[in-house]
């Protein structure tokens, strides 16, 4: 009975917010560029890179011809970890890249058009950026950082996917889970300062204006706290499974959860063009719809009465039975399905 309650718990603890994957549409940057590239050295990388993106769209799913796959859909695609591979080769090249084109946009042009297009995982929607042969050196490089950011967003979602392949369908390595949703916090943290700091928003304006920006990178500050979140549930996960941290360590570090889901929330409140109100995840293995907005409130008051129920299991071991009844009771309360929006409790579930 206490291991099936262990397990349970643990379930609990692993929550994650899934989403769909977005497929990659085509894009024929060296087919385009071919006539100028000259160099046999800067042809060759062209190709390489092109090479490189054709396996990526393919390891993401593109052979079924649809623009989203269900999460968990291995039919159809290769594993987050082999896309990942291939992903970050991929980048790695296209970066070096888009480099070139910056130092000497006078020298870049195209012979042919082309376009980067990546349908939205979060909004299930699409957002093109076509690029003409009459286009300039420095619009060529905005879609490429375009490319770049979407990737780095992709990046993140699944690295999201493989933390919850860690945690399903067999053994649990909540360990894994944590640093893979790190890495993920890591890569949108990136993301953002780049956004913001390193002049990428400005120049994407002149190809995707401020009302169709995708809402990957808008929201990719709150997406990095929500990942943070996960990666410390991960954390939990496994200090319950060893059995070997003390309650009052796993309060405060479900305290962190909230807290970090908090800043998130605030995030996304922030900015309008976010409609956050609109994202929608998958929920468990049927894929149903998980608003973002219910899950949130869900994880945060659910990690509230867990760090209650630590509380509780840390006074009781002091002998505090008075004050360890008080936070059961509180973490009981918080566990009910609220009577309304003002009410404290969890909300409905889907």
């Amino acid at each position: 009975a206490a291991a099936a309650s262990e397990a349970e718990l643990v379930g609990c603890i692993c929550a994650t917010f899934a989403l769909p994957r977005g497929i990659p549409h085509p894009m024929e940057l060296e087919t385009a560029m071919r006539p100028s590239l000259g160099v046999p050295s800067t042809a060759e990388h062209f190709a390489t890179m092109q090479s490189r993106r054709r396996t990526l769209e393919r390891l993401w799913g593109s052979d079924k011809g649809e623009k989203y796959l269900s999460h968990g859909d291995k039919e159809h695609s290769a594993p987050a970890s082999e896309v990942l591979e291939t992903l970050d080769s991929y980048m790695q090249m296209l970066m070096q890249a888009t480099l070139s084109m910056e130092v000497a946009p006078e020298a870049t042009r195209v012979d042919k058009s082309f376009a980067v297009e990546w349908p939205s995982p979060v909004t299930l929607s699409s957002i093109r950026a076509r690029i003409n042969p009459t286009a300039a050196g420095n619009h060529i490089r905005s879609a490429m950082l375009y490319e770049t950011s979407m990737l780095l967003a992709g990046r993140a979602m699944l690295l999201n996917e493989d933390a919850w392949d860690a945690v399903h369908g067999g053994a649990i390595d909540a360990k894994k889970a944590s640093e893979r949703m790190r890495a993920a916090a890591g890569t949108l943290d990136y993301l953002h300062t780049k956004l913001q700091e390193g002049g990428w928003s400005e120049a994407l304006q002149c190809i995707v204006g401020p009302d169709t920006t995708p809402v990957e990178l808008l929201g990719a500050k709150a997406f990095r706290d929500i990942f943070l979140a996960q990666a410390q549930q991960f954390a939990i996960a496994q200090a319950v499974i060893d059995g070997k941290a003390p309650a009052s360590l796993l309060c405060k570090l479900c305290l962190g959860v909230v807290h970090n889901l908090e800043i998130a929330v605030s995030s996304l409140r922030a900015d309008p063009a976010i409609k956050y109100a609109k994202i929608t995840g998958a929920h468990g293995t049927a894929n149903q719809a998980c608003p973002i907005t219910m899950f949130l409130a869900f994880q945060i008051t659910l990690f509230k009465a867990l760090a209650h129920r630590f509380a509780a299991a840390d006074s009781w071991a002091k002998a505090e039975y008075g004050t360890a009844i008080g936070y059961q009771k509180k973490a009981a309360a918080l566990l009910r399905e609220r009577a309304d929006i003002s009410s404290p409790g969890l909300p409905p579930t889907v």
